[in-house]
């Protein structure tokens, strides 16, 4: 009886032997099973949702071996707050094919600031290596400007030694690129030191680069020198922008001293320019004294050049004061001047009676 009781007790003690090694499985298949999560908690997986979770204008750096010429490559930039990444990341390489990379560019603010890298990492001893090879490249011409100017505002008296011994070719595009350089150079000295830039343009060889440098200058000058201005125009080539400098520094100077400016502009050898300087002249007298520009406009003008200062004085001193604006168009003889300035007077409201 006692026996058959121990029985199963014995068949009990047989499972319980077999317990442990199902329990150490149990646990090796949970550690199986938690690994993976184990190790996604020690090594993170990034997804593509936080890949830009920098700061809004992160800068990649696109580091290639530097070119021969010691130039290094610019740099690719991505805009870090849209996950947009340059179109054409700059290749490793000469210059050429970085300023290539910098054209096909299509976002502006981009491209600008390739062209920033890229001028602001050339050595300067480079620069005139590179400026010709920019010359070449379509979109060049404009780093090759901003590289130039950099080159002067640091170095001005190489930068215009090695302007000022250019030639200017035997072809238009030739001729252009001297002008170019050399009316950039003459920006950054005149800004520095208007009496030696005016003396160093003044010496260059007879060409177009030389003309284009003076003109620059003398432009630069018009608001703050008006009689500078003259004299550089002066020494200019009959054309277009020179008659255009000239009346703008006339204009600029009968705001200051109209005596002055009107007995120059009347020593004019040409006719046709000065009429011209004349009614520019008269049209600035009568912003201090309408009479006075009013008089000059009839008594020495004549044709269109009349014309444009008369209705431009009537238009002034029409508002400014209209019962003497009206008595002066009143004395003007009929014809198609008087209707001219009728009508501009009663644009402004001012019926002539």
């Amino acid at each position: 009886m006692s026996i058959r009781k121990r029985a199963p007790m014995n068949r009990a003690l047989k499972n319980d032997a077999s317990a442990p090694r199902f329990v150490r499985g149990a646990v090796w298949l949970s550690i199986l099973i938690l690994l993976p999560a184990i190790a996604g908690l020690i090594w993170p997986v990034k997804s593509p949702s936080t890949q830009f979770t920098q700061p809004a204008r992160a800068i990649q750096s696109y580091q290639p071996e530097p070119a021969a010429s010691g130039i290094p490559a610019v740099r690719a930039v991505s805009d870090a707050s849209t996950g947009n990444t340059n179109d054409v990341a700059p290749e490793p390489g000469s210059l050429t094919d970085q300023v290539r990379a910098i054209a096909a560019e299509k976002n502006l603010h981009r491209r600008q600031h390739l062209v920033a890298e890229l001028v602001n990492h050339i050595p300067t001893a480079d620069v005139a290596g590179a400026l010709p090879t920019l010359r070449e490249e379509a979109g060049g011409r404009e780093i090759a400007r901003q590289l130039l100017r950099r080159w002067a505002e640091t170095d001005l008296h190489s930068a215009a030694q090695w302007a000022s011994r250019l030639p200017p070719g035997s072809s238009p595009e030739d001729n252009a690129w001297q002008a170019d350089v050399l009316r950039t150079v003459a920006l950054v000295w005149v800004d520095a030191s208007p009496e030696e830039a005016i003396n160093w343009a003044s010496q260059l060889p007879e060409t177009t680069g030389k003309n284009a440098a003076l003109l620059a200058m003398a432009n630069e000058s018009v608001r703050t020198d008006p009689m500078e201005a003259l004299k550089l125009a002066a020494n200019l080539a009959a054309d277009g922008p020179r008659d255009q400098l000239i009346q703008r520094a006339a204009l600029e100077w009968a705001l200051q001293d109209p005596l002055a400016a009107r007995d120059w502009a009347r020593q004019i050898a040409d006719a046709g320019l000065r009429n011209q300087v004349l009614s520019a002249v008269a049209t600035n007298w009568s912003v201090s004294d309408p009479a006075a520009g009013a008089g000059l406009a009839i008594q020495e003008l004549s044709g269109q050049a009349q014309e444009n200062a008369v209705i431009a004085i009537v238009q002034r001193w029409g508002k400014a004061q209209p019962d003497a604006a009206t008595a002066w168009v009143r004395q003007f003889p009929e014809g198609s001047l008087r209707q001219a300035a009728i009508q501009n007077l009663a644009s402004l409201g001012i019926a002539l009676k």
